[in-house]
C-alpha cells in the first residue's frame, strides 16, 4: 500500500506539474502573463513610465511595442493607431496631438500632450503627461511621463523618466535619469542612472545620495526595476517551504520516513522534472529583473548578428563563456515565433542549472548518505526559494556558475584534476567570481604530490581557456581578456554593493572604497580579509587530510570573501548553499546542514529585498542589518565549525550520522 501511494502521488504531481506548466504557457503566448523583456519600455528600450515618477513601466500596453513606440491610443484623427496590448508605433506625422497618442516610427510628434510622443526614430518635443519619443529619438522637454527611448536624447525631462538605453537625460528629475550606455547629469529623484555611465549630480530620493557609476543606482541593473508582480506569493512560498522541510527532515532523521526500494525507480527524476515544469510555469507571471533582462536581450541580439565580434563592437561586461548561451537563444528567437517566450528562454538555462544541480547532490549523497537523505538534499536544493528567486524570479545566471563550481569541487573530491580543472576555468569564463574559488583546486593539487596532476591540470585549463574565447579574439588585442576582467571587477569600487555583510552591518553600502579606516582604505582591508580567508582554508583542508574537504574548503571562501571583501553584490553569496550541501554528503556532519539553512535564508533575503526593493537603496534599513549580523555569524560559525572538525576525531561515517553503515559500494576511501 505504502509502494502504491509513492507511485500514484509521484505521478499525480507530475501530471498536475505539466498541466500547470501548460496553462501558464497559454497565458503567455496569448498575452495574459506579466513576464515580456519588450514590453518594459519597449523592446528597443524605451522608457516611459506614465507619469509614474519612476523608471520603467507596465510589462504590456502603455511603453510597449517591439522597437521601443512610444504611442498608444488614437492618433491625430481620433483613428486607432495600434492597440493598447502591443504598443507598436505606426509611420506618419501628428503635430499637436493631445489627449490621445502621437506619431508612430520614423514621425514627429511636436506639443504632443496627455498621451504619447513619437515613435521609434522620431522627435517629440515639449510632449508632456505621456510618454516622450521612441528608440533613437529626442524627447526635449518630455515631462510628467517618460524621455527618448533607446539611443535618444531627453533634455529636461521631469517627473517620469529620462532617457532609454544609450542616451543622454540631462537635468531629468523626480523620475530616472538615462538607461544604459548614456548619461544622466543632474538627474534628481525615484532612481538614476544605467549601466556603464556616470551619474553627475544625481541625487537619491532623499536628495542627498551620491553620483553613482557602473551598472545602476542601488543594484537595479541600468536602473531598472522589478515589478511587484508575484513577490507575495514567493513570501507565502518561503514560509510553507520552510514548515515542510523541517518536516522533511525531522521524519528522514528520526526514521519516521524511508522511501521503499521497490518505488524508488525515477522517483528522483519526477520530482526534478516537476520541479522545474512548476518553474516555467511560475515566468510567465513575474516580470523579473528587468534591467539585467534586457541587457541579455541585447546581448543576445548582437552574439546573434555577429558572434565573433560581440566584444569588438559591442559593450557588455560578462565574461565570454555565457555568450554562448545568450548566442543560442538569440539565433532562437530570431529564427522562430518565440517572442511571447522570450523571458523564459533567457530564465530557462538557469533553471535547468537548478535542477541539474539538486541532481548532482543527488548522485553524491546517494552513495555517501543513502537514498532517502540524498532525495531530502536534492529536494531540498530544487524547491529552495534562494534558489528559484534568482534563476525563476530574477533571471540571472548564478545557477550555471554555481553548477560549474559544485561539479568542479566533487572531480577535485574524486581526485579527477583534468575535468576539475577545466570547470574550474569555465566557471571563471562564465563569472568573476570564479576566481574566488581558483585556491580549492590549489589546495587539491597539492595534496595529490603527482606532478601529473599538475601538468593534466594545467593543461585542461589552457584547452577550455582557448576553447571557449578563440572565438571571440580575431582582431582583438592580445590584453583584451584581461581587460575586460579587470574593467568588470573595478566598474563597482565601493565598500559594497547591496551585498548585505561586514561593510553593510557598518552602514558602508555604495560608500566608495578608498575610503580609509584604521590607515587603510576599505579595499585594502577586503584584500587583507581575503588573504587571511584563504590561508585559513588551506589550512584547515591540509589538516583535515580528506579530499572531501575540498567542498568545505569551497564553502569557507565564498563565505569569507563576500561577508569580509569590497565589492559585493547581493548574489554573490549564492554559491555557499550547494557547496554547504555537498560538504554535508561527503563529510556526514549535520552543523553543515544548518550552515546551508543558515546561508539559505540570508541568500533569499538579500536577494528579495534588492530584487522588489523601492526608494533608497542605501538606507539603513532592518533586513539589511539583520541579514548583514547573520551572515558575519554564519561565516564565524563555519570558521569555529572548521577548526573543531579538523582538530576531532576520525569517527565513522555512520557514527557521525547516526545512521546505518552505507554499503561497501558506498563507503568514504579515507586518506
Amino acid at each position: 500500500m505504502h509502494k502504491q501511494f509513492i507511485r500514484i502521488a509521484a505521478i499525480a504531481l507530475l501530471i498536475l506539474s505539466l498541466g500547470i506548466c501548460a496553462y501558464s504557457l497559454i497565458q503567455a503566448r496569448d498575452g495574459g502573463s506579466a513576464s515580456t523583456v519588450q514590453g518594459f519600455g519597449g523592446g528597443s528600450g524605451g522608457f516611459s513610465a506614465g507619469g509614474q515618477g519612476m523608471n520603467g513601466g507596465p510589462s504590456r500596453g502603455f511603453a510597449g511595442g517591439g522597437g521601443g513606440a512610444m504611442a498608444q491610443g488614437a492618433d491625430a484623427s481620433g483613428a486607432p493607431q495600434f492597440p493598447a496590448s502591443d504598443g507598436t508605433g505606426a509611420s506618419g506625422v501628428a503635430p499637436s496631438p493631445q489627449d490621445g497618442a502621437g506619431a508612430g516610427a520614423g514621425a514627429d510628434a511636436p506639443w504632443a500632450q496627455d498621451g504619447a510622443g513619437a515613435g521609434t526614430g522620431a522627435d517629440a518635443p515639449w510632449a508632456q503627461d505621456g510618454a516622450g519619443a521612441g528608440a533613437g529619438a529626442d524627447a526635449p522637454w518630455a515631462q510628467d511621463g517618460a524621455g527618448a527611448g533607446a539611443g535618444g536624447d531627453a533634455p529636461s525631462a521631469q517627473d517620469g523618466a529620462g532617457a532609454g538605453a544609450g542616451g543622454d537625460a540631462p537635468s531629468a528629475q523626480d523620475g530616472a535619469g538615462a538607461g544604459a550606455g548614456g548619461d544622466a547629469p543632474s538627474a534628481q529623484g525615484a532612481r538614476s542612472g544605467g549601466a556603464g555611465f556616470g551619474l553627475p549630480d544625481a541625487q537619491g530620493s532623499d536628495g542627498a545620495g551620491d553620483a553613482q557609476a557602473g551598472r545602476g543606482f542601488g543594484g537595479r541593473g541600468g536602473g531598472f526595476s522589478a515589478a511587484s508582480d508575484g513577490k507575495t506569493g514567493l513570501v507565502v512560498y518561503s514560509f510553507a517551504f520552510v514548515a515542510i522541510a523541517a518536516l522533511g527532515v525531522y521524519a528522514v532523521f528520526r526514521r519516521k520516513a524511508e522511501v521503499p526500494a521497490e518505488s524508488r525507480k525515477g522517483l528522483v527524476w519526477v520530482l526534478l522534472g516537476s520541479a522545474l515544469l512548476l518553474r516555467i510555469a511560475v515566468v510567465p507571471w513575474v516580470s523579473g529583473h528587468q534591467g539585467d533582462l534586457n541587457f541579455f536581450r541585447t546581448w543576445a541580439s548582437q552574439a546573434a548578428e555577429d558572434f565573433a565580434g560581440f566584444y569588438k563592437n559591442g559593450s557588455a561586461d560578462y565574461p565570454p563563456l555565457y555568450i554562448y548561451v545568450l548566442y543560442a537563444i538569440g539565433k532562437l528567437l530570431s529564427s522562430a515565433s518565440l517572442g511571447s517566450y522570450a523571458a523564459l528562454l533567457y530564465k530557462l538555462p538557469s533553471m535547468i542549472a537548478d535542477v541539474a544541480t539538486a541532481g548532482l547532490l543527488f548522485a553524491v549523497s546517494r552513495r555517501h548518505v543513502g537514498y532517502t537523505t540524498g532525495l531530502l538534499v536534492a529536494v531540498l536544493y530544487a524547491l529552495n526559494p534562494a534558489v528559484i528567486v534568482n534563476s525563476t524570479y530574477w533571471g540571472q545566471v548564478d545557477s550555471l556558475f554555481t553548477l560549474l563550481v559544485t561539479a568542479a569541487v566533487w572531480l577535485l573530491t574524486l581526485r579527477k584534476a583534468g575535468w576539475a580543472s577545466a570547470l574550474f576555468m569555465a566557471a571563471i569564463l562564465m563569472k568573476p567570481q570564479g576566481i574566488i574559488f581558483s585556491p580549492v583546486l590549489f589546495f587539491g593539487l597539492v595534496s595529490m604530490r603527482q606532478l601529473r596532476a599538475w601538468m593534466t591540470a594545467a593543461a585542461s585549463a589552457v584547452a577550455t581557456l582557448l576553447v571557449v574565447v578563440l572565438p571571440f579574439s580575431l582582431g582583438q588585442s592580445p590584453l583584451w581578456l584581461y581587460r575586460l576582467y579587470t574593467g568588470t571587477v573595478s566598474e563597482y569600487p565601493y565598500a559594497t554593493v547591496n551585498g548585505y555583510n561586514l561593510f553593510a552591518l557598518l552602514g558602508l553600502n555604495y560608500k566608495a572604497d578608498d575610503t580609509r579606516a584604521l590607515g587603510l582604505s576599505y579595499h585594502a582591508w577586503g584584500l587583507l580579509f581575503i588573504v587571511l580567508t584563504t590561508l585559513f582554508a588551506w589550512r584547515t583542508y591540509a589538516r583535515s587530510r580528506r579530499p572531501a574537504f575540498a567542498a568545505a574548503s569551497a564553502m569557507l571562501l565564498i563565505s569569507g570573501v563576500f561577508t569580509l571583501s569590497t565589492g559585493m553584490h547581493e548574489r554573490y553569496l549564492f554559491p555557499a548553499a550547494a557547496l554547504a550541501l555537498l560538504a554535508y554528503v561527503q563529510l556526514k556532519d549535520r552543523i553543515l546542514l544548518w550552515l546551508a539553512a543558515g546561508f539559505s535564508v540570508t541568500i533569499f533575503v538579500n536577494t528579495y529585498v534588492i530584487l522588489f526593493q523601492s526608494g533608497d537603496s542605501t538606507a539603513y534599513t532592518f533586513p539589511l542589518w539583520a541579514v548583514s549580523t547573520m551572515n558575519v555569524a554564519l561565516f564565524g560559525s563555519a570558521v569555529v565549525w572548521a577548526t573543531g572538525f579538523v582538530r576531532g576525531p576520525s569517527l565513522p561515517s555512520h557514527e557521525r550520522e547516526g545512521t546505518e553503515p552505507p554499503s561497501a559500494e558506498g563507503q568514504v576511501i579515507r586518506i
